[in-house]
């Protein structure tokens, strides 16, 4: 451990209590292009690379008293937020069969038996997407905020990054909340995302006419396209064709003529509001 806070210090995150300073906990790993865990990732540090694409999550620590308050999710959401600004695409670890459903509720996948034999145990091995994969990612840092409503909203990416910790069940569309899951979630989530983009960086919200009836949503903001919420319909987003959609009317009988969408979107502004105003580089609280 000491290897390591000495020569990839920048991969920790700790998490204080700001009543006394001390550690509440903390999560730290190393970078790497190799998509495999091996035990050697826990003994030798100089296998960091630092322009490596995934995590090796090398440890979860929450002191007793901090547990069963959340503390480990926001831990792992918040290097995931963090790292994939870094340019990183998955977070993979290892982890004993009794906690594969906790990793699974944030966000990981059970690969199976792990090839790690550490401490003579049987390990599964678990990833994490965490790279941007909605559609106009790769131009969205051309878009910039224009309003300063949201503190820290700055880009479409920053939007996404700060929506992944809001979308939930209570966010989706009436009649997908049941199919809702954090692996998914996007799913339900596209009309009051793209009218919440709008309030920030302007431009046309579009809509374009889906297999099931329905209207889907993403922005058009001087010429360039970007879709918050393509992931939710997979690999079939690869086939739809942007740009030429009706324009949207937020306050029509469709979208805010619903009270229960209107709803759902109050809820996700306030709730943006809220964690914008938190400072992002303050440390987590008991």
């Amino acid at each position: 451990m000491k290897d390591r806070i000495e020569k990839v210090p920048e991969l920790f995150l700790v998490a204080a209590d700001k009543k006394t300073g001390k550690i509440a906990g903390f999560l730290n790993g190393l970078a790497t292009d190799e998509d495999i865990f091996r035990d050697e990732f826990f003994t030798d540090a100089d296998l960091n690379d630092p322009n490596g694409k995934n995590i090796m999550i090398l440890g979860l620590d929450v002191l007793p008293q901090y547990r069963m308050q959340g503390l480990g999710r926001e831990l792992v959401n918040r290097y995931a937020v963090r790292e994939r600004k870094n340019g990183r695409r998955m977070l993979i670890l290892t982890c004993l069969y009794e906690k594969v459903k906790m990793y699974e509720k944030m966000g990981f996948c059970d690969k199976g038996i792990s090839g790690s034999v550490w401490g003579g145990e049987e390990w599964h091995e678990m990833s994490r997407c965490i790279s941007y994969n909605f559609y106009g990612h790769d131009k969205a840092s051309e878009i910039k905020a224009a309003n300063n409503i949201y503190p820290g909203i700055e880009t479409p990416l920053d939007l996404y990054d700060a929506l992944s910790d809001i979308w939930c069940a209570e966010t989706c569309a009436p009649r997908m909340r049941a199919e809702w899951t954090k692996e998914n979630m996007t799913l339900g989530q596209c009309s009051i995302t793209a009218f919440l983009a709008q309030d920030i960086f302007g431009g046309a919200v579009r809509g374009m006419t889906t297999e099931s009836g329905g209207i889907h949503c993403y922005n058009v903001v001087n010429g360039i396209i970007f879709d918050l919420t393509c992931e939710q319909f997979g690999e079939k987003a690869k086939e739809f064709v942007y740009g030429s959609d009706p324009v949207q009317d937020r306050d029509s009988a469709y979208h805010f003529g619903k009270e229960e969408k209107f709803r759902r979107y109050e809820y996700i502004k306030e709730h943006l509001r809220q964690n914008t105003l938190i400072n992002k580089d303050e440390h987590i609280g008991s």
